[in-house]
């Protein structure tokens, strides 16, 4: 029996070809859109799963309670991970981790010849094998880490360092150490942690013990290793009650964050520029629904075909069941065709999956673990996945035709029941709904990234050229870079636009330590407001005619003003705690006008500016006039004589700015591509809808075009069958759109005002692309010779 039943479908996947390319064509289509997301969206959520007991570690983070409500930080004191596993009975290990960035590397004798290598450095301290759990390879010492000089590199940075040599004791060259040598080789962790290393350099606090030994200061991640479950509010008392007496501010409170939540749980943290590669939970879980919908969209281009096409196989089941075939064989047989459909389906999903996983990653924006994919057991789980979705794709077809009576059928009485219309008309909005939302969703997220780059933020970003140089070179470099035309002004600030600012504590005149405020500090010379464009409301900026402006001045901006709740600004008077915790008494002698240095997700905040002309800051050159390439040619001409060892690196503000939106514009990209899909697989129904509708209706046309209807009206009459859907589906896509592109839109401050074009544009395009496709078939059915028409059974 089950022999003949995959004969059966073998003949009819051959007898109807075309519906039979439409169904296998949208099913993997649609399976293979969703395996490449799946693979986007299982990296995320298993990121950092590669460490042993990673259930057992968390993050230490820093909560600040002032001001507006609270901020969370990444990072915490430096003694704090250090001091806990002694302190806290159920911490058994505490680590703490800083990154120099990429680091140029080299070997001893050998600096002139050898190319520039690079490695991802990372500085640790001893806990941090316990912690998690990092395999040493080869060589290694007995308390690693330990020794100040004695580095860890995985074997991958060994080859490029010295090829099959063994790398283990030989000594290298780091920047800013003495005689650093390879204690040894770590095992290479899987790209989805956020620990990414090449280097390992051992954590010795008295090399910056302003920074990283200071109970003020936050500069190091931390994380900790508890021995068994814990109750984490528990655990989060018995720290903040040991930390507090040791030196912890009372500003902060330390909260605890588990491994697996520092990826995707960590987009509305400060300072989180140790968790390499983080995501936003809200993107991964709308991709995952965007794959979800994709299968959906072609599940029901199955379902629509095969409810469609029953009355075909009408009088098949019929003299099956007169023979003797129960309903359950026929339910059987059916649905083994529709697994037997999504199987083939199956098998050339993964083919096109191999074939274009090279372009993936361009895409994508990332390597995704296409060798998870070819394993045995993904192969067999996704096997087992498109045997159940063809049993949940072929249930209601199945159900349909095991239905039909048998002696109705034979006589020729068989139409197709109002609820089964009913039902595939529901399918064809569902479907088209949901591939005019993701269209609308790629229109919107394109027009907030315009919003946000064109809104007035209170600063100038136009012809701003970013540089940065040794303190000992820049006034040189201002000196003569000032007298070429066109260099209208050349500023200083430790800041720019979207990153991460000090933050400081102050004690505004009227207010005690108990209410103290902490405020992003940006340190800037005389020149900056002037380059910037920013306005001063109340008093004056910083000037070289009152040289006290660098002693005991500052400047903040209008929300500080606002919350100090201070009459007049000018001569109050603000007690500043400095890095080493110590007071420094400023005198308010201006106020600029509000401008938003910081995310535009963030709320304008308090700042605070001091004047320091000579600290080792960004440069910001005002270039006048748009000729700009021949004064930038200038610019790189003067450095290259003041520092003729070092490149002129520059980048101009408006691209630095516009670089903090790259997220959201990959976000768009990737609802872009995976919206064609889903509008592919439509459409493929669509064909197959249409096709099938002018194929049960080809003598009506016949007899329309006998008694004198045109081509037109025909074209025309079969179009609005469909077309009607269509318009409904935008009825109900247009509102979805709007409130789940408005939770997203949320996380930002300026939100771009409503415009209803992309909903037009959406819609109408649906429409447009739907008559198109709707059209060539209708034209075909309509141009029919009626003679031959008429006499087609």
């Amino acid at each position: 029996m089950i022999t003949n039943y995959i004969k059966i479908a073998f003949r009819n996947l051959l007898r109807f070809r075309f519906y039979s390319f439409i169904n296998i064509a949208g099913l993997a289509l649609g399976i293979s859109a969703s395996v490449i997301i799946g693979l986007y969206v299982f990296e995320d959520l298993t990121f950092d799963s590669c460490f042993p007991d990673s259930d057992k570690v968390y993050r230490l983070l820093t909560v600040e309670k002032s001001g507006k409500g609270e901020m969370i930080y990444s990072i915490m004191p430096g003694p704090l991970a250090a001091g806990l596993p002694d302190a806290v009975p159920e911490i058994i290990a505490g680590t703490r981790t800083f990154s120099f960035g990429n680091v140029r590397l080299g070997i001893p004798g050998k600096e002139d010849d050898a190319e520039t290598i690079r490695g991802r450095s990372f500085v640790t301290d001893t806990d941090f094998w316990e912690t998690f759990g990092v395999k040493i390879i080869e060589g290694g010492e007995d308390n690693p880490l330990d020794a100040p000089e004695g580095f860890y590199i995985t074997r991958e940075l060994g080859e490029r360092l010295f090829g099959e040599e063994n790398p283990v004791g030989k000594s290298i060259i780091v920047r800013g150490f003495e005689s650093p040598y390879i204690a040894g080789i770590v095992e290479t962790l899987p790209t989805n942690n956020h620990l990414s290393f090449d280097l390992l350099i051992p954590l010795k606090p008295e090399r910056n013990p302003v920074w990283w030994d200071n109970w003020e200061n936050l500069m190091l991640s931390g994380y900790i290793k508890v021995d068994r479950d814990v109750d984490v509010a528990q655990l989060e008392s018995k720290i903040n009650d040991w930390a507090r007496p040791q030196g912890l501010p009372d500003l902060y409170t330390i909260r605890l964050q588990p491994l697996d939540d520092v990826h995707l749980g960590s987009a509305d943290h400060q300072y989180d520029y140790m968790n390499r590669g983080s995501n936003d939970r809200n993107v991964v879980y709308t991709l995952a629904a965007i794959a979800i919908m994709i299968l959906l969209v072609a599940s029901i281009n199955f379902i629509n075909l095969a409810s469609a096409r029953a009355s075909h196989r009408a009088k098949e089941t019929g003299l099956r069941k007169v023979v003797g075939s129960g309903r359950g064989n026929i339910i059987a047989q059916y649905l083994g065709e529709s697994t037997f459909l999504t199987i083939i389906s199956f098998v050339f999903a993964m083919i096109i999956v191999a074939a274009v996983s090279p372009y993936i990653t361009g895409l994508l924006g990332r390597n995704l673990m296409l060798d998870l994919l070819f394993s045995w057991q993904a192969i067999l789980s996704l096997f087992l996945a498109a045997v159940f979705l063809g049993a949940l794709s072929g249930i209601y077809p199945a159900l349909i035709i095991s239905g039909f009576k048998p002696v109705m059928v034979l006589k020729g009485d068989f139409h197709t029941s109002r609820a089964g219309i009913l039902i595939r008309r529901f399918l064809v909005i569902f479907q088209f709904a949901i591939t005019i939302s993701l269209f609308i969703g790629v229109l919107l997220v394109h027009i907030q990234v315009e919003y946000l780059q064109e809104v007035d933020m209170g600063y100038s970003r136009d012809n701003v050229m970013i540089t940065g140089m040794p303190r000992e070179v820049a006034q040189v470099f201002i000196d003569r870079a000032s007298g070429v035309a066109g260099v209208e002004h050349i500023g200083r600030t430790t800041s720019l636009p979207g990153t991460i600012f000090t933050r400081i504590e102050v004690i505004p005149q009227g207010f005690d330590r108990q209410n103290s405020f902490m405020f992003p500090w940006i340190i800037v010379d005389d020149k900056f407001a002037e380059t910037m464009k920013i306005k001063t409301s109340i008093g004056r900026d910083f000037s070289v005619d009152f040289p006290s402006d660098t002693v005991d001045a500052c400047i903040i901006n209008e929300t500080a003003f606002k919350l100090t709740g201070w009459d007049d600004p000018i001569g109050k008077r603000i007690e500043m705690i400095d890095v080493n915790g110590n007071p420094v008494m400023l005198n308010v002698i201006g106020v600029y006008k509000d401008f938003h240095f910081s995310s535009p997700r963030q709320e304008m905040e308090p700042m605070f500016f001091t004047y320091q002309e000579q600290a080792n800051l960004n440069l910001l050159i005002k270039i006048g006039g748009s000729d700009t390439e021949s004064i930038t040619a200038k610019l790189e001409k003067i450095y290259s004589e003041i520092d003729p060892e070092n490149n002129f690196n520059f980048i101009f503000m408006e691209d630095f700015y516009n670089r903090q939106f790259n997220n959201e514009r990959d976000f768009a990209a990737n609802i872009g591509y995976f919206s064609l899909f889903a509008i592919i697989i439509a459409l493929l129904g669509l064909v197959g809808l249409v096709s099938f509708g002018v194929e049960q209706r080809r003598k009506e046309i016949a007899i329309r075009k006998v008694i004198g209807c045109s081509e037109g009206k025909i074209i025309m009459l079969l179009s609005y069958d469909f077309l009607k859907w269509v318009v409904v589906a935008n009825l109900l896509a247009w509102p979805f759109s709007y409130f789940a592109m408005g939770i997203w839109s949320s996380e930002f401050v300026y939100q771009a005002p409503l415009k209803l074009w992309p909903y037009l544009v959406s819609g109408i395009s649906a429409l447009v692309i739907a008559f198109l496709t709707i059209s060539v078939q209708s034209i075909r059915a309509a141009r029919a010779n009626p003679v031959k028409s008429i006499r087609y059974e």
